[in-house]
């Protein structure tokens, strides 16, 4: 009231309960109105919402300020990924590279490629099996890290070996992502003239040799193959086997690793 209000607004502050006890908010367009805070429901006594505001809701880390579907549900999903925290996306969108392979590399983090079993998640009827290898169910980590085509074509610097479901060899998958980057380069004025093979790693002196294991938790069950290599990346010779029953990944990779050595043994290049 003040200490010498006048008459005009002694009527206004005694008509001040009255006022607040009936009024209501015009939603409109309901950008201005709090959900918490402003009256603006029909019901009576009272038109605010009586239960509580979720932390989860409550302004949504929304820089403007204002809730949207997406602002609330980038902060209840946070970082979280199959693939553990990651909080690098300024430097993936930084990087000097296709953008269609920094949207391959999100969609990758996110866990959002159609593998097998996103596709059965989302009720698609398809085989489980990894479409290259044929041997475990195809998730983000089979398909891009673990699967024995994609440790091919990312660790060994070329080979003529072409898995069940591929339709090109390690040698031409690896050829045709080095010519991709190297027109790209070239487009944006990246690089000098150069041959695709220049993309590819060199090595130099003796023949190198590749091997990995499988193992099947449920059973015991493991394998194992490898690959023999010329100091220029050329094909020399091949092996694969089963292995006695193991209880772990890291017995069946010690045993692949002495098979391998052992068919090493008496090759001489």
């Amino acid at each position: 009231m003040g200490n010498c209000p006048s008459y005009c607004w002694r009527s206004i502050m005694a008509a001040h309960g009255l006022v607040c006890g009936g009024v209501r908010r015009r939603i409109s367009d309901g950008k201005a109105t709090l959900i918490c805070g402003h009256p603006w429901l029909p019901d009576e006594p009272s038109p605010l919402i009586q239960t509580a505001m979720p932390d989860e809701l409550s302004g949504a880390l929304d820089p403007r300020g204002c809730y949207t579907v997406k602002s609330g549900y980038r902060h209840i999903i946070g970082n979280e990924d199959v693939l553990g925290f990651f909080d690098k996306w300024i430097s993936i969108w930084k990087l000097h590279v296709p953008h269609k392979w920094k949207h391959f590399r999100w969609r990758a983090l996110n866990d959002i490629l159609l593998t097998t079993l996103n596709l059965v998640i989302k009720i698609v009827d398809v085989d489980l099996k990894c479409p290259k290898c044929g041997l475990v169910h195809e998730n983000v980590m089979d398909a891009l890290i673990l699967c024995d085509y994609s440790q091919l074509v990312c660790v060994i610097g070329g080979s003529e070996i072409k898995l069940s479901g591929s339709n090109i060899t390690v040698t031409e998958c690896r050829r045709r992502a080095a010519v991709s980057l190297l027109n790209w380069k070239h487009a944006n004025g990246r690089t000098q003239q150069s041959s695709p093979t220049d993309v590819l790693p060199q090595s130099s002196g003796r023949p190198k040799c590749f091997f990995d294991a499988g193992f099947r938790p449920a059973s015991g069950s493991a394998s194992y193959a490898a690959v023999l290599l010329a100091h220029d990346g050329s094909f020399l010779a091949a092996c694969s086997g089963l292995l006695a029953d193991c209880f772990s990944p890291l017995m069946a990779e010690a045993l692949a690793c002495k098979e391998v050595l052992s068919w090493l043994k008496d090759r001489v290049y």
